[in-house]
């Protein structure tokens, strides 16, 4: 990474099965960041299929509580709502250090999302995590781990970490993975990013699973890459300066 916080890959860890008896556990710790999600402390016993380093832990503010757990560099809070209570955030702090909560970041893309005709008044913690990374390291390569719904909405959702939301790791928490999919040209695009499937990059003859996996790009941006563009200027200086103090450590 470099000294403007510019990395050449990083991996989300997500929790959809696909990882369970992958053995993709070096492949996630060779990238140089690598982010995981809330109860993540669940897989981290099986390092050979999650790997074992963690640089960021993200999740919703609701729930910043939880990520003191697992020991990381830095820590991301993705408001969901719209806003958030600034006393969860202060509370994770006082064990952690600072947390980076990119409010205008989010609600950009969250627009963006309702503007493909999302069918949820917000992305997934997942989605909200893939922005985020985006836009704090800059990748040239964003690998994605567990993302098995999001990357291809044919498959039913399940998760490898039980929680009263989702039954136990059955039950479909209600996102619509169809506009999420969608939105990874965007995101590609205005990021100048790859954005990869981990487990296909590894997998020997495997093709890749989405159209919009690869050197994704909008042939021709429209409103709404434009509208991204123009709002992405408008963001405030204080929330880049943000991101310029945790590039500096």
């Amino acid at each position: 990474m470099d000294s403007t916080g510019k990395c050449s890959t990083a991996v989300i860890v997500g929790h959809g099965p696909s990882l369970k008896s992958a053995g993709l556990g070096k492949k996630i710790d060779a990238c140089d960041k690598v982010i995981r999600l809330k109860n993540c402390y669940y897989l981290l016993a099986e390092t050979q299929n999650y790997g074992a380093r963690t640089d960021v832990m993200c999740s919703s503010t609701e729930v910043l509580h939880y990520l003191h757990k697992v020991k990381a560099q830095e820590y991301w809070g993705y408001p969901k709502h719209g806003t958030y209570n600034q006393a969860s955030v202060w509370q994770l702090e006082r064990r952690v250090g600072p947390v980076h909560i990119p409010l205008e970041l989010t609600n950009l893309w969250n627009c963006v999302f309702l503007e493909l005709g999302g069918r949820h008044p917000n992305v997934s913690t997942g989605m909200g995590a893939i922005v985020i990374a985006l836009d704090r390291f800059r990748p040239e390569a964003l690998y994605l781990a567990g993302f098995d719904t999001l990357l291809d909405p044919k498959i039913a959702y399940a998760s490898t970490v039980p929680t009263k939301f989702n039954d136990g790791g059955t039950k479909d928490t209600g996102h619509d993975w169809e506009t999420e999919n969608q939105m990874l040209p965007y995101l590609a695009a205005h990021f100048g990013a790859e954005i990869k499937d981990l487990a296909d990059t590894y997998r020997t003859g495997a093709r890749e699973r989405s159209g919009a996996l690869g050197k994704m790009a909008c042939q021709e941006p429209g409103e709404i890459q434009r509208g991204i563009e123009e709002q992405e200027k408008g963001r405030s200086g204080e929330e880049q300066g943000e991101v310029s103090r945790l590039a500096a450590g």
